[in-house]
């Protein structure tokens, strides 16, 4: 039970409404037992002015019913008189149904109020009054007018739709069994607004179980609900097996673009299913953030994410607003798809390099939004800016400030199209092996892998290394950059990008640590960020490979660290594989050439199987209003039977006790009689066991037997259904013998 607002919020779905609810008392009625009409019409008005509604609109009243012929009659006039009165008749197209569920369920006491409200809920949901059951013979000859009033008893399964545009009424009234009396008026849910579908193109789908044999069988009840109910939307599939419902450690997610596809990998899932092995239940595995470089960004985005996702959106206009307060170009062009759709379409380096570092800043945000956050970070030469910023070293503004400034002196300074990289899948020691004997002049500008080198040089000199290398077998990629980063073309701005980095921004101290490629190190302090090491970070190689094996060697990074890279296109994963050769998980953020939500949606899925906690009612909530709650089967409980079958016939004999004069035993009587230990008789006490009298008491243990008649009497003073009843006393006969009791 939510308040209205709450519910819709939370997307939930919704059976009926609360208009209004009130209690009072039968004081002046006969007995607290015995329900007061007046009293309970009373209510029943109240409830009706306060629920703003005309009791003739009242479709239903679900009645307390308990049966009596004293209790039903008053109730009978209480709610005629309110919800059917004679001077106000119904119509025969508006009749009053009533009915009680106690005739299904029995009285459920305490419960019986809320099995009402239950009933009636479903029947607002199913549509259908259900007739009403245990009418044998004639009505309580007390119900007058019902027919005149044109309230009816439904014996038969009744139609109650909903007509478009109004809103079904019910009425559950109850009383308790010391006077009180409880009326509620119910109403339909507002009726549900129908949006536009879900556009995700791929969609994740979770079950979990908190046992293998749980599992399994949860495995084939979801099969078997898509088997049975062949229209279901995957949208609503996926949200309402993600967002909607616990997730256990035994757990397996699928993504697919239709049912027909989830059906096949959950069929592969539930073959596995004996050898699942479920996440860690000591904790979460560390999260690592991998920043991307340029040279994994391409000229003209159009982000999904930007369009579709407030959030995203929202956090990439008011880095935008940065940009331009400082004075740069806006660069919402290079991501919004409106270069004409051509992903060719040139910009500024100032616009592609500011693009690349808020798309990481604002990628890092959105990730945190959906409960994922790092505990480590790296940023790959100009994605060390985000890095930076998302460790809490400088702002998203000195951030923006930084990679804007260093773009315009690029763009003023340097000769676009001078100098390039070159991508080269062999390590340094290859490189300078077979470029031995020659006159070709570059530089390392990156080592990201123990295969995985980037060159820079002029474009004389990279073009002249290109077939040399190809001829050694090793692939050659040129990187669509406009500036040979980490290399001698960096040089004219150096001297400048130091002063304002150290005149205009504030290093703070990392709330992290960060690795650094630059350094071959990891950052905790507070003095080593600073301008000297931007203008080196420029300037100089970055070394990924030797970073990453330090932070390995001195417990930063963990084998089952798992990698997120925050960038236009994974690169950085591929580089942390090959160094670690880890089989942690590595997922991207975006993917060059697919779908945001795609990507996402097999990120997710990945991470959540790592054991790390999604948010995924955030991760739906763009498209929350176009999704639907399904009603899925339930959790397949591992049963287990604990009953211990007993063989013995303790329980036939266990009355054959006696008292031992020191301890109470439960030893079988031997001898066929007990000498009495006193000469006092009774007819209620025919033997003396034992007797201990001290100054002011004594304990005297006897025993009786029920077959003397005197005894049988008194015993049998109350009765039910032709047996005796004996109650609170504990009757000991060592020796049965036909008509002899033993309780």
């Amino acid at each position: 039970m939510k308040r209205l607002e709450d519910a819709e919020d939370d997307n939930d779905n919704i059976l009926g409404v609360i208009l209004s609810a009130a209690t009072n008392h039968s004081a002046e009625a006969i007995s607290i037992t015995h329900p007061h009409a007046g009293h309970q019409a009373y209510l029943g008005n109240l409830v009706s002015k306060r629920a703003a509604i005309n009791p003739l609109n009242v479709g239903f009243v679900e009645m307390h019913g308990t049966g009596t012929q004293a209790g039903d009659a008053e109730e009978i006039q209480s709610v005629t008189s309110v919800f059917a009165p004679l001077k106000k008749r119904r119509s025969p197209q508006n009749p009053l149904y009533i009915g009680a569920v106690k005739s299904n369920v029995g009285h459920s006491e305490a419960a019986a109020g809320i099995t009402a409200m239950v009933k009636v809920l479903l029947m607002l949901q199913k549509n259908m009054i259900p007739p009403h059951v245990g009418v044998k013979n004639h009505l309580n000859p007390r119900f007058e007018d019902l027919e005149e009033r044109n309230v009816r008893i439904p014996y038969v399964k009744t139609e109650w739709p909903r007509e478009q545009g109004k809103r079904r009424l019910a009425i559950v009234n109850n009383f308790s069994a010391a006077g009180g009396n409880t009326c509620i008026a119910i109403e339909d849910a507002p009726e549900r607004k129908v949006l536009a579908p879900d556009t995700r193109p791929l969609h994740a789908v979770a079950v979990s179980a908190k046992s293998k044999v749980s599992f399994g069988e949860n495995l084939k009840r979801m099969m078997s609900y898509l088997e049975a109910n062949t229209h279901t939307l995957l949208s609503d599939l996926s949200y309402s097996t993600t967002a909607r419902r616990y997730h256990h450690n035994y757990r397996v997610v699928v993504c697919g673009t239709s049912i027909e596809q989830i059906k096949q990998k959950l069929s592969s899932a539930l073959a596995s299913a004996d050898s699942h092995k479920p996440i860690s239940s000591t904790g979460t595995p560390s999260i690592a953030f991998a920043f991307t470089g340029q040279g994994a960004s391409y000229k003209s985005f159009n982000l999904e994410l930007f369009h579709q996702s407030p959030y995203f959106r929202s956090q990439i206009l008011l880095l935008n607003d940065l940009a331009k307060r400082q004075g740069f170009p806006s660069f919402l062009s290079v991501l919004d798809g409106s270069s004409a759709g051509n992903r060719e379409h040139g910009h500024s380096p100032v616009m592609t390099q500011l693009a690349l570092c808020c798309i990481e800043i604002a990628l890092a945000k959105y990730w945190a939004s959906l409960g994922v956050r790092p505990d480590v970070v790296v940023g790959h030469s100009l994605g060390e800016y985000a890095a930076l910023h998302v460790a809490g070293v400088i702002s998203a503004s000195e951030a923006i400030f930084l990679v804007g400034r260093r773009a315009e002196m690029l763009e003023s300074r340097c000769q676009i199209g001078s100098h390039k990289m070159l991508a080269v899948r062999a390590s340094v020691e290859q490189i300078e092996k077979s470029v031995e004997g020659t006159d070709v002049s570059y530089e390392i500008a990156c080592i990201n892998g123990p295969k995985d080198t980037v060159l820079s040089g002029s474009v004389a000199d990279i073009s002249a290394l290109t077939p040399i290398l190809e001829a050694q077998t090793y692939k050659c990629y040129s990187l669509d950059v406009a500036f040979a980063f980490h290399s001698v073309q960096m040089d004219p701005i150096l001297d400048e990008f130091e002063s304002i980095a150290k005149s205009g921004v504030l290093f703070q101290a990392p709330t992290m640590p960060i690795i650094s490629p630059l350094l071959n190190k990891v950052i905790f302090d507070d003095k080593t960020l600073n301008g000297i090491y931007m203008r080196r970070a420029t300037r100089e190689p970055v070394n990924f490979l030797s970073a990453l094996h330090t932070a390995k060697k001195i417990g930063t990074l963990e084998d089952d660290t798992v990698w997120i890279e925050i960038g236009p296109h994974p690169v950085c994963v591929g580089f942390v594989k090959s160094t670690l050769a880890s089989g942690s998980t590595l997922v991207p953020s975006l993917r060059r050439d697919e779908n945001n939500w795609s990507t996402m949606a097999s990120s997710l899925a990945e991470l959540h199987c790592a054991g790390i906690p999604i948010s995924w009612n955030e991760y739906h909530s763009p498209f929350e209003r176009s999704l639907k709650l399904l009603d899925l089967p339930t959790y397949a409980w591992n049963d287990k039977n604990f009953w211990l079958q007993y063989n013995g016939n303790w329980a036939l004999t266990k009355g054959n006790t006696y008292y031992d004069s020191d301890k109470i035993e439960t030893s079988q009587r031997k001898s066929a009689k007990l000498t009495s230990v006193s000469s006092l008789s009774t007819s209620t006490v025919q033997r003396i066991i034992r007797e201990t009298f001290a100054e002011t008491g004594g304990t005297v243990v006897m025993q009786s037997d029920l077959a003397y008649p005197d005894f049988r009497a008194a015993a049998w003073g109350h009765k039910m259904n032709g047996c005796g009843v004996v109650t609170s006393v504990r009757f000991q006969n060592p020796t049965p013998r036909s008509g002899t009791e033993n309780c």
